[in-house]
Order: C-alpha cells, then structure tokens, then sequence
C-alpha cells in the first residue's frame, strides 16, 4: 500500500471529533507519531510511515482487545492501552527492533526491557541508545507512576501477542503450511 493512499482524517465510530482532534486528546504522549500512523476506525490500525504497510502485530492485538470490550475490558482502558502502544511500536521502530532490517531475539528483548529507562529517562539517560531514540522522537521523561501505566499496556500487548502466535502455530492449515515450505 502506497504511503499516499492511507486517509489524513477519518470519521470516528465512537462519536469522537475528527481524528486530528481525537488524536490530540487521546494519544497518551504529547507529539505525533514518527514511525507508524495511527488511523481511528473500529478498531484502531496502525500503519508503517515509510511504506504504508499495515504493522500486523498491533492490528491483530488491536482487534483482540476490542472483541472483549464490555465483558473484560471498558472503552476507557481499551483506548488508553491501544494508545499506549501504538506509542511503544513508535519506539520499536525508531530503536530498529521492527521495520526493514531484522534483528535477532536477544537484541530486541534487550530493546523490549529498554522501554521503561526510555520512559522515565528519555533525553536525559546515560545509555546512548535510548537517549539517541528519545531525542529523535521528541520524547522527554515522564514520572515513574504514569510509565508505569505504559508498562502495563507494553505487558498486556506482549502476553496477547504471545497468545495470538500460540493459537496460530496450533491451527492445522498453519501446520501444513509450514510443512509445505
């Protein structure tokens, strides 16, 4: 998908505002995006700036977590923790973890673990790395309580995740795929 095709604005479904206005109000972080664009329909995707490739992981964890609106989950937390990491992809791309270049698993469970230094850290952490990251996403430090809450979502994305890949591998089409390659 073409960069150009993915919508600047579009209608809301929950009786928000436009999404620029949404975006500004709800987005957990002061800021746009560098990385990915988050687009508002129901439920929010998230897409690659560079190429306008949707980001499966977040789509997939995305449609999970709005499934389970009303019986596990209320709207409020449901925003918040889709948010929240959509801002934690943001960071995964900028650090290199996802997007064109591939990395292996201990580097980006080095990343992962990162994420909370980046948080309360940002511009002013002594690893430069993550003080590199910080400062090309505009990110400054915020208090120990509110990445806390990113935490929680960074988790809760996480352990979806987990399941979801679980449920695949376990489904016999997917079985014969593989055997097939």
């Amino acid at each position: 998908m073409d960069k150009s095709t993915l919508p600047d604005r579009v209608q809301p479904t929950r009786g928000a505002q436009d999404s620029a206005d949404w975006s500004d109000k709800m987005l957990p972080r002061k800021g746009n995006l560098k990385n990915v664009r988050l687009v508002r329909t129901d439920p929010p995707r998230l897409y690659e700036t560079a190429t306008g490739q949707p980001v499966a992981s977040f789509n997939a964890y995305s449609r999970g977590i709005h499934r389970q609106l009303g019986t596990k989950r209320s709207l409020a937390g449901v925003e918040q923790y889709t948010y929240r990491n959509a801002g934690l992809i943001d960071y995964l791309y900028e650090s290199r973890a996802l997007g064109a270049e591939q990395i292996d698993p201990e580097a980006l469970n080095e990343t992962i673990n990162s994420y909370f230094i980046f948080l309360t850290q940002g511009v002013n952490s002594t690893d430069f790395v993550i003080r590199t990251v910080a400062k090309r996403l505009g990110r400054k430090p915020i208090s120990i309580v509110s990445a806390l809450a990113y935490k929680a979502a960074a988790n809760d994305f996480l352990r979806l995740h987990a399941a979801l890949l679980r449920d695949s591998l376990n489904r016999p089409w997917f079985r014969r795929h593989l055997q097939a390659s």
